[in-house]
């Protein structure tokens, strides 16, 4: 990506004297305006569906599925096999331990992190080293 804007980079956003508050600014004058023409709710009218339907990708052989299904799934039957869900409650103890482990040093003047952030971390903390991926390299979401 260049540091300098680009033509190319320029006109990918056409309006360069608005920030985020004039923009909220205008959507909160235009909300109460006549929307015209009205938004069309019967999408079969244009949206024909497929019949049949037309199943591009296969996403039941990359859902956790229940020893010795795995067969059934990558041989086109995936319409009897069982996904595994486990639902996991944390308690407010739990959380609050999380969230003590990944809080910032006392000193530092930089935000807790979410509740969410941290159940989210300890699970893929977790499923990762279940399935042992990349055990001694650092794991964590792009950026």
């Amino acid at each position: 990506m260049p540091l300098e804007p680009t033509p190319a980079t320029q006109s990918l956003h056409p309006c360069h004297n608005a920030d985020g508050v004039d923009e909220m600014l205008l959507v909160h004058a235009t909300r109460s305006a006549a929307v015209d023409p009205v938004p069309v709710i019967d999408r079969a009218l244009f949206f024909e569906p497929r019949n049949p339907p037309c199943v591009e990708f296969e996403h039941h052989s990359a859902e956790f599925k229940l020893p010795g299904t795995e067969k059934e799934a990558c041989s086109g039957g995936g319409g009897n096999v069982v996904v595994v869900v486990h639902r996991v409650r944390f308690s407010r103890a739990s959380i609050s331990s999380l969230k003590s482990m990944a809080s910032p040093p006392a000193g530092a003047r930089l935000r807790q992190y979410s509740t969410v952030q941290c159940v989210v971390a300890h699970l893929w903390r977790c499923i990762t080293a279940a399935l042992s991926v990349f055990p001694r390299r650092r794991r964590g979401f792009p950026e």
